[in-house]
């Protein structure tokens, strides 16, 4: 328990304020399967992952394909000088941007993590005041790591201030 917390706690000193929050989980993650892999967490390679990960590049070429559509549509409303139309345009790339991103990193965060269970060294191995003093000082809300239940199991840590190190 000591070594996973402490090397938990050790990887997420260095998180980048700047991420996206999308970034920041897959940062936590990537962290957490470092302690998976030094507590041997392993699992089976999931017999649905490459169809899952065919899905998301799916999506990824279906939302690549918007942001072109998008981007010409943008170039012709400029050309009009369509104010209402350029702005409608705008946002709707950044939108499409967003999602693409947020795929693209639950990509990386699938990919990465087929072999290793997360679950069991968050549950029983990490110092749950560790992850929720991290999410309340980066912003990441708590539900994008702990599921109700956990949330539930771990009300103790939860008045956790930000700057708890272990």
């Amino acid at each position: 328990t000591y070594n996973a917390s402490i090397t938990l706690d050790e990887k997420l000193q260095d998180t980048d304020p700047n991420l996206s929050l999308a970034d920041k989980v897959v940062f936590y993650n990537l962290a957490n399967r470092d302690v998976a892999i030094l507590c041997n967490h392993q699992r089976a390679l999931p017999k649905t992952h490459q169809e899952q990960m065919g899905r998301l590049e799916d999506k990824v070429k279906v939302l690549e394909d918007d942001i072109a559509k998008n981007t010409k549509e943008l170039k012709e409303a400029k050309k009009r000088k369509d104010a209402k139309a350029i702005a409608k345009c705008e946002k709707a790339k950044v939108r499409l941007e967003t999602r693409k991103t947020n795929i693209e990193a639950q990509m990386k965060i699938k990919d990465g993590l087929k072999t290793v269970a997360l679950g069991t060294s968050k549950i029983n191995y990490i110092d749950p005041r560790i992850t929720i003093a991290w999410c309340k000082k980066h912003d990441v809300p708590i539900a994008k790591i702990f599921n109700k239940t956990l949330q539930q199991k771990f009300t103790w840590a939860m008045t956790v201030d930000e700057t708890f190190r272990f």
